[in-house]
């Protein structure tokens, strides 16, 4: 490259490097998820603790998984089982073999804060708006 002459991120021999670097250090992960990283605290260290966090659809999928394993643990409990009921109780290995019941039982998180668009309930209640009238209205 010439002196002068600008180059690209992708392209940069520097960059490419420190990526290989922290690909074999830290391994590939595959996978939608997200990391937040927070230092030590000691100081001496550079090393960061890495957390895993769900991506907001494998949230929804988590809910939904868990709803049915209560279910499964319900139905477990009775001493006669319907038709549909047994299928539901034969479908418990495949939901306990799920990608986002795997990833939870590796430490995965769910993302806490305000965000995270509204589902039902759960959420602060909202102010009331005070609306100013006009003296003309009166």
């Amino acid at each position: 490259m010439k002196k002068g002459e600008r180059h690209l991120a992708k392209s940069c021999p520097i960059l490419h490097a420190q990526r290989a670097e922290r690909a074999a250090k830290f391994g590939k992960s595959g996978g939608s998820s997200t990391t937040a990283g927070t230092d030590k605290g000691d100081g001496k260290s550079a090393e960061k603790i890495f957390e895993l966090f769900f991506s907001d659809l494998e949230v929804v999928e988590l809910k939904k998984q868990k709803k049915l394993l209560r279910d499964i643990e319900k139905l477990e409990k009775l001493p006669k089982l319907d038709k549909l009921q047994v299928e539901k109780l034969g479908r418990k290995q495949s939901i306990m073999n799920s990608s986002v019941m795997r990833k939870e039982a590796a430490g995965y998180k769910v993302r806490g804060g305000n965000g995270g668009g509204g589902g039902r309930g759960g959420s602060k209640p909202t102010q009331p708006q005070s609306i100013s009238i006009h003296a003309s209205w009166k």
